[in-house]
């Protein structure tokens, strides 16, 4: 039976739009494209999973699924939802809604509580992302933060406003090749990360995080010089901390 192609609904853009904040650039972008965007099809997990793209496009399955933009979980009174929003891949976006019947929500839904990292900020102090570690990677552009409550790590691009979930397991292989550990007890298992960050400084967590980004490319930072080898031009060992000593 053929899928017949739709527009998202108005409780379905409520949704969406929870996770993806207005004040931000980076996720207000988002939302303008995927209102522009036609329901093409189921995804590969059911009604709940489905591919945004343009009205003429069907579901590619050949593709994998591509890494997530925004995610959360809303509730209203004893509804609660959770969103999955994933990076646009080749002008479809495929997304995920689950949780109570959408049509119980009202047309002038106010949320009682969103829970999204899209909405944190390494400048204000937010009591549900402490404690935690914040190094500016570089002055007014990049923040590393370490969220040891919630065990996550979060890259913000201060231009754009958008978070992104670094995976600890990546980030921390990354740091033991920085600080030359071999030990397998230390260096097969990533949960040390947070119960030990005191035991790293600035310099190493950057650093750990350029070798990470030049694997799975986040951000645009130049990888750090390496010993007797010729001076990266506006590298990023340049740039960090630059503010610090300003």
């Amino acid at each position: 039976m053929a899928f017949n192609k739709r527009k998202l609904n108005s409780t379905e853009l409520k949704l969406l739009y929870a996770v993806l904040p207005a004040e931000k650039p980076a996720y207000s972008k988002y939302r303008e494209t995927i209102a522009g965007l036609t329901v093409i099809g189921y995804g590969r997990f059911g009604e709940n999973n489905l591919i945004l793209g343009n009205p003429e496009d069907e579901p590619d399955f050949t593709l994998p699924s591509s890494p997530v933009f925004s995610f959360g979980e809303m509730c209203y009174g004893d509804s609660c939802f959770e969103v999955t929003i994933h990076e646009e891949e080749e002008e479809k976006i495929e997304i995920e809604i689950r949780g109570a019947e959408a049509e119980t929500l009202p047309e002038s839904v106010i949320f009682d509580q969103i829970n999204s990292i899209a909405f944190y900020s390494p400048r204000r102090v937010q009591p549900e992302y402490e404690p935690s570690r914040k190094i500016e990677l570089i002055k007014g552009e990049f923040y590393l933060s370490f969220i040891i409550s919630l065990r996550k790590i979060i890259l913000t691009d201060l231009k754009t406003g958008y978070n992104a979930l670094i995976p600890v397991s990546n980030f921390y292989n990354e740091l033991m090749f920085v600080k030359n550990i071999r030990d397998p007890k230390t260096a097969l298992n990533p949960r040390l990360l947070f119960e030990a960050l005191g035991n790293y400084t600035d310099q190493d967590l950057a650093d750990a995080f350029v070798y990470y980004n030049k694997l799975f490319r986040r951000a645009t930072i130049n990888p750090p010089q390496k010993k007797n080898s010729p001076p990266v031009k506006e590298g990023l060992l340049k740039k960090i901390f630059k503010g610090n000593q300003e």
